[in-house]
């Protein structure tokens, strides 16, 4: 939650000089290997946990590019 809200909120008050890149690469790590449960696996990304989506946001997708070839993960709150 403090990558996403880094820059959404201005933490550091110089949100105009830019985004914090790590901040954003720690966000997109956090809802695909967090909240999707995604595992990387020499065939491919695999969903190998339970999915963590909130109630609230229902359905989560996300079209992954690995060696070359296109994954469509997704997860629906449970």
């Amino acid at each position: 939650l403090a990558s996403v809200e880094l820059d959404l909120f201005n933490r550091m008050e110089n949100t105009a000089l830019g985004v914090h890149a790590a901040c954003m690469g720690g966000a997109w790590q956090a809802l695909v290997f967090g909240l999707l449960g995604v595992q990387l696996t020499d065939s491919g990304p695999t969903r190998g946990r339970p999915v963590l989506i909130p109630k609230s946001w229902g359905k989560v997708e996300k079209r992954l590019l690995f060696r070359g070839q296109e994954f469509l993960i997704s997860g629906e709150a449970a």
